[in-house]
């Protein structure tokens, strides 16, 4: 984004301004700008906080061909700033390097911009422009990584971890990991609508129930129901439909049998998939 950097008093104007009048004028602007990007992380995340992690708030579609990425321009909120990305193609990967992301500060060259003589007599370019530049690097050697980048209205996968599956009794577990395990879920202000395909699961023993926990920094407000579907070799019938219900004041998506009865302890057999939309409480994590 364009800046003026006033670090003292401008000359050879026709209406002078001290440096914190301009600064006082840029904020103005600036801190409406990034208060309508929080506005867009709220409808996403339902919280309103730093970018720690990149935000697109439009463009930054890319290309591989190979090796070689093209990253297309866009617009990313990124700690408590504004970036625009202008396009770059032709970023050749060597093997370990991934796309980087560098915050690079430029001027404008118009003549009737820069440089400005200020008030002891020394010129200085001060319209800054800072723009975030992507090139091939090592992970975490610049600004960001273009990978960690979050788009609006977009699903984000859940990481697999053991303790995302638990039971009333006994335990639940995916003997073949991450592979099995798809959980992706997507945010629209305190609405959260979570969609799920765990496959290749075993069922240690007969429990009530079983427990796809969220990894939300927030938690259910209120008790949400949806049908899901099931299959169980050991299950009568094999397969089927299944309740979901989210637990209010948890992370817990719990699933019954239709019927009421236990689930059947089996070994790398189990399926479960379904989609169900709750309410998230913001205020409490």
């Amino acid at each position: 984004m364009k800046k003026i950097k006033t670090s003292d008093i401008i000359v050879g104007s026709a209406m002078p301004l001290k440096s914190g009048s301009l600064d006082h004028l840029q904020s103005a602007y600036g801190e409406l700008l990034f208060g309508l990007a929080q506005s867009q992380l709220f409808q996403r995340t339902g919280v309103v906080a730093g970018y720690v992690t990149p935000q697109a708030l439009y463009g930054c579609g890319y290309g591989v061909l190979g090796t070689i990425w093209t990253i297309e321009s866009g617009l990313i909120a990124f700690g408590s700033e504004l970036f625009i990305a202008p396009t770059v193609g032709g970023i050749n990967l060597s093997v370990g390097e991934v796309v980087v992301g560098t915050i690079t500060t430029t001027y404008l060259t118009a003549a009737n911009a820069d440089p400005v003589v200020f008030s002891d007599a020394t010129s200085n370019n001060v319209h800054e422009i800072r723009q975030i530049v992507w090139s091939a690097g090592v992970s975490g050697s610049a600004d960001l990584d273009f990978l960690d980048i979050q788009y609006m209205g977009r699903w984000l996968e859940q990481t697999y971890s053991a303790g995302d599956l638990t039971a009333a009794t006994g335990n639940w577990t995916i003997p073949g990991g991450a592979a099995d395990f798809k959980v992706k879920t997507q945010r629209r202000g305190s609405t959260m609508v979570v969609d799920f395909s765990i496959v290749s699961s075993s069922i240690g023993s007969a429990t009530a129930y079983i427990t796809l926990n969220l990894a939300s920094t927030d938690k259910i407000k209120g008790n949400f129901h949806a049908v899901g579907f099931y299959a169980n070799g050991n299950q009568t019938p094999t397969e089927g439909m299944m309740k979901i219900v989210a637990v209010d004041g948890s992370r817990e998506l719990r699933m019954y049998q239709i019927d009421g009865s236990n689930w059947a302890p089996d070994i790398i057999t189990i399926d479960v998939s379904g989609q169900i939309t709750v309410e998230m409480d913001c205020n409490e994590s």
